[in-house]
């Protein structure tokens, strides 16, 4: 009998697959991780999330995946009982084994709740409350009770890298709550609900039509809510400063405490490129923030693939406006429609971005994070301040209590300036009551932000530093964007020292071709020329595309930018070293002393060119420059790590950034960071790796500076026109030269020709010339002669100079010859020329001679060569 696919499918697999998974959406975390066990135990599964592709018949995968599997086990929960899907899966299973001999059927209790129906005559595994290794345990033992099985094997790769993953998380973003005070006293309980916005898709899309909710609840219930939404998928919204990133940070730490979930990671979208797909930027990330991830892609992806990440994606509004929408289509396209997902946003900015473009998460539900009350407000600083400090705090609490629109009350509604305003007035001379006295909100809240700083460095811990001075260095770095990263910090002015010091080497070689007020203006016209193309670099033409392929801390990104520095440095230096002395020592015979030391200054000045050119050298050379005009510290790593200690900064990866967006303006002067109007990230060169490419063209560019007006020194068309004295008198023609004939065949410049007839024996023609016009020495004959109108016809000519004599020979024929091969060849000063034309040949036709642009060169390098000796 011949099988169909689906018949065909189900007879190969069927002696091989040993359990379906049958389970309701929102138990889709059980489900991934009972199928991680029973896999890592040596079995074999099957379940939707995993296995069911995307465009097929749902019904049918599901029918062939319980009629393929030895055996099934359903998922137990509240939700599961209310599934019809669920029920089918489990009664074909039933049907199998209904007296439950064979133990076809297994049912696996998550969540407290009564099996349905004849469900209650199979005895379940019970996980509720087990602990991760309890449970585990617990299911072995229950699917496969003396039972001979493959031996177990080793924990798989992907869940060491998972737990390793889970265990950097929690430590990093554990230090991080202490850094914040979010445990000092207890976390502020900031309560979330429907945004009420219409940037959410409709209610029986977000619930997928099997339930209908109302979300509610506070900061520690964010990961109960995600686990009742089918999709998992949640957009958190608030003002500025409402506890957005805090919130995000708690939830990632609950998500950590249970078995089975994927991994949740905090991904700051500050640095978020929306042109490129997320799962790369996801995984460019995860290397960046995770050192042990580094240098192991293949982990850090394959946890993505499985699906073994929940990315909590922190702050789309620090992305900038125009790019927003952009983003959101990103997110919406590059994430499975069942991939969990948590997404922060200030309120009025997505509600741009969706209501501008129509973009949005279609399986996300939105809440938004509720102002925080008076009686909250006033509730958490008497639990923040010591007894003994109430009475001075008294008068503020009155005041919010006493008038909730008042500016205190109004003030003190976000738990960012709650935490402000306990840094502030931490002094036990300080004077909160003095809050009541100001006239609005804003000015509350600017007062607060500013008071942070100096707050922040009264106590002294750490470096010494005072707070002015700390400041104007903080101000300073604002400046640099809300992404921190050390080792891109790269001032103007280290434009000015590149286009110095390639104007410097320039001059000094300028000097030795054409003197003093040649290497002046030479030098002049060089650091222009530098000087504007440095300022006009694109932005996109970066060594390393954003840094995002190397990882670990700043000292290793600086590490590896020093290497890569002296690398080409060295390359640049021996290259150019090289070209120096071979020109010198072959090109213009000069001695082995004088080629060795003029070509080890020059590989000296051009390293130091490439050094200060790469991202290294810049930004060495742009810190030394704001410590010493007093803009930065000269221990810029110290100052920082010292600042992140005191919950100044934060440090993501190898980057850092303001506790807060709203510090972050402060300190930049209320400017809101720059906001492009196109996506002006760099892009990836198309055939080498930026750090090889960028470094080759700089050291391309600077052999071309030095090396081009020497070339055209030598090469310069420079000559002294000839005047008919006596003898036979040439003829005189023009011609037009093609110098473009490649293109468009137009004329260029006309050149003049002198012409010969000989039919026999010999001519002679005697030249004068002005040799005052310049005052270089000669070189020689200028131009090209050559044979024409009798083949094979072959000429002797002799140039004869007068006063000095001097004279030369070559042989003429119809293939011609250059007269700049006889430079030389004359004396460097005289003062006439006769030309002997003799016939070697006895061929009976007439023989004429072409010499096109006749003249007398000039030894434009005479100078270097007389230095030279």
């Amino acid at each position: 009998m011949l099988l169909g696919p689906r018949e065909a499918w189900l007879d190969e697999v069927r002696d091989g697959l040993d359990f379906f998974i049958s389970y309701a959406n929102e138990d889709r975390v059980w489900a991934t991780w009972i199928a991680d066990q029973l896999e890592a135990a040596g079995y074999t599964t099957r379940y939707q999330a995993a296995d069911f592709g995307a465009g097929r018949d749902f019904v049918h995968e599901m029918h062939d995946a319980v009629m393929a599997a030895e055996r099934t086990i359903a998922v137990l929960s509240p939700a599961y009982t209310r599934s019809e899907f669920g029920a089918a899966e489990w009664r074909v299973a039933f049907a199998r084994d209904p007296t439950g001999e064979r133990g076809l059927l297994i049912p696996v209790r998550v969540e407290p709740c009564e099996p349905p129906g004849l469900l209650l005559t199979r005895v379940y595994v019970d996980l509720v409350g087990a602990d991760n290794a309890v449970a585990r345990e617990r299911l072995i033992a229950a699917v496969a009770p003396g039972r001979p099985r493959a031996a177990p094997v080793d924990r798989p790769q992907r869940e060491h890298t998972e737990h390793r993953l889970a265990e950097a998380v929690r430590s990093q973003w554990s230090r991080e709550a202490q850094r914040r005070s979010t445990w000092r006293p207890a976390p502020l309980p900031v309560r979330w609900s429907p945004s009420g916005l219409p940037v959410q898709a409709r209610p029986e899309v977000v619930a997928d039509g099997s339930w209908q909710t109302t979300l509610t609840g506070d900061v520690h219930s964010i990961a109960e809510a995600l686990d009742r939404l089918p999709h998992r998928q949640l957009v958190v919204l608030g003002e500025p400063g409402s506890g957005k990133t805090v919130l995000a940070i708690l939830t990632v730490l609950a998500l950590l405490d249970r078995p089975g979930a994927p991994v949740p990671v905090l991904f700051p979208l500050s640095s978020y490129v929306p042109a490129m797909p997320l799962a790369d930027w996801l995984l460019l990330r995860l290397r960046d923030d995770y050192e042990f991830l580094a240098d192991d892609e293949q982990a850090a992806r394959r946890l993505l693939d499985a699906g073994r990440v929940l990315p909590v994606l922190d702050g789309l509004d620090e992305i900038s406006a125009p790019l927003r929408a952009t983003a959101l289509r990103a997110i919406e396209t590059h994430l499975v429609a069942e991939a969990p997902l948590i997404l922060t946003c200030r309120t009025a900015e997505y509600a741009e971005a969706v209501g501008t473009s129509g973009a949005h998460l279609s399986r996300a539900a939105v809440v938004a994070i509720e102002p925080v009350g008076p009686s909250t407000a006033v509730d958490y600083l008497r639990r923040a301040v010591m007894e003994r400090d109430e009475p001075r705090w008294q008068p503020l609490l009155d005041a919010v209590l006493a008038d909730p629109a008042g500016p205190p009350a109004e003030a003190l509604r976000t738990p960012l300036m709650l935490f402000l305003v306990q840094q502030a007035y931490a002094d036990p001379a300080s004077r909160p009551a003095e809050l009541t006295g100001f006239e609005s909100a804003g000015q509350i809240e600017e007062h607060l932000l500013e008071s942070f700083v100096p707050a922040a460095y009264a106590a002294h811990h750490g470096p010494p530093v005072t707070a002015t001075m700390a400041a104007r260095w903080l101000r300073h770095l604002a400046r640099h964007g809300p992404d921190l990263q050390l080792w891109q910090l790269r001032s103007r002015v280290t434009n000015l020292a590149v286009a110095a010091v390639i104007a410097l080497t320039c001059g000094w070689y300028f000097t030795a071709i054409w003197g003093s007020s040649g290497g002046v203006f030479g030098a002049v016209a060089v650091f222009l020329a530098a000087l504007a193309a440095t300022f006009a670099e694109p932005r996109s033409w970066r060594e390393f595309e954003a840094d995002r392929h190397l990882a670990g801390t700043t000292r290793h990104q600086l590490r590896r930018y020093r290497l890569v520095a002296a690398g080409w440095a060295a390359v640049t230096g021996i290259a150019a070293g090289a070209a120096v002395s071979l020109w010198l020592g072959r090109g213009l015979g000069s001695g082995a002393a004088v080629a060795t030391g003029y070509a080890v200054t020059t590989g000296l000045l051009l390293g130091l060119v490439s050094t200060l050119g790469s991202p290294w050298g810049a930004n060495l050379a742009s810190r030394l420059w704001w410590a010493v005009t007093g803009r930065l510290p000269f221990r810029l790593m110290r100052f920082v790590d010292d600042a992140h200690r005191r919950g100044v900064l934060r440090r993501i990866g190898a980057s850092y950034q303001f506790r807060h967006a709203r510090l972050h303006e402060t300190m930049r002067g209320g400017r809101p960071a720059r906001e492009p109007d196109r996506d002006d990230s760099p892009r990836p060169w198309p055939l080498l790796p930026g750090f090889i490419a960028l470094p080759l063209a700089r050291l391309f560019v600077l052999l071309t500076i030095i090396f081009t007006p020497v070339v055209f020194a030598a090469m310069m068309y420079e000559q002294v026109h000839l005047t008919y004295h006596a003898g036979v008198e040439p003829e005189r023609a023009t011609e037009a030269s093609q110098c473009n004939v490649m293109t468009t065949g137009a004329p260029c410049f006309p050149v003049d020709i002198l012409r010969w007839r000989l039919a026999g024996g010999r001519a002679a023609t005697e030249f004068t010339f002005d040799r005052r016009r310049i005052g270089l020495p000669y070189a020689g004959l200028a131009g090209r002669m050559e044979v024409t109108d009798c083949p094979a016809a072959r000429l002797e000519v002799t140039a004869v100079a007068v006063r000095p004599h001097a004279d030369f020979r070559f042989v003429l024929d119809d293939r011609g010859a250059a007269l700049s091969d006889f430079n030389g060849r004359l004396p460097a000063d005289f003062h006439g020329l006769r030309l002997t034309f003799r016939r070697l040949d006895d061929r009976p036709c007439t023989a004429t001679v072409n010499w096109r642009r006749p003249g007398i060169s000039f030894d434009q390098l005479s100078d270097f060569r007389e230095r030279l000796r």
